[in-house]
């Protein structure tokens, strides 16, 4: 650890480092359990919420790396945080497909592994998404419940879809091109 980082302090309630008296590796950080594709995209989505809220977005996401030398406090801080999210995540699985799930030496690598597994693109679940939008009617239901039912197939088209990142900025023509397919779904 870097002399006079504070911010990598484990004692640091800022650090990513910094694990809470009431942190176990028995926590369940979500009540939704990962069941294969059928739910990846919303798991992934509340684990990385749930990750972020306890500042260990990094260790999935690789930004925080392993330290090379395996010794000092930084070492052991990362590898005590990284097996804490590991069963975090193990947690979360459901257990019928624990026994398929490889265990893995660094979370990043797990999180990689339950990506490839699940985040497939699914197109049959498009064109059905695509034509249930093509055929749903108000009949009868108020204008709110039709809507709820209306944002609910919208959200779920948009969050199967995937998107590489972008970092220009503000003024980014991909951005703006993805927010206007998204509405051009919505129109249609």
């Amino acid at each position: 650890m870097a002399e006079g980082n504070t911010n990598l302090k484990p004692s640091n309630p800022w650090s990513p480092f910094y694990l809470a008296g009431s942190d176990s590796s028995g926590v369940m950080l979500t009540a939704v359990l990962l069941r294969g594709e059928a739910n990846y995209d919303n798991w992934a989505k509340l684990m990385k919420n749930a990750l972020k809220a306890k500042n260990k977005l990094g260790f999935v996401t690789g930004v925080l790396k392993k330290p090379e030398r395996e010794t000092g406090e930084e070492w052991r801080a990362w590898e005590m945080c990284n097996s804490m999210i590991n069963g975090w995540i193990h947690n979360t699985i459901d257990p019928k497909l624990q026994p398929f799930i490889k265990c893995f030496d660094q979370v990043k690598d797990l999180w990689e592994d339950l990506k490839e597994r699940c985040a497939m693109q699914n197109f049959p679940r498009h064109y059905q998404l695509r034509a249930s939008l093509a055929t749903i009617r108000q009949q009868g239901s108020t204008v709110g419940e039709y809507y709820r039912k209306l944002r609910a197939i919208w959200d779920e088209l948009e969050a199967s879809k995937t998107y590489r990142s972008c970092v220009c900025g503000d003024n980014c023509f991909h951005a703006k091109d993805v927010s206007d397919d998204s509405e051009d779904v919505r129109v249609y």
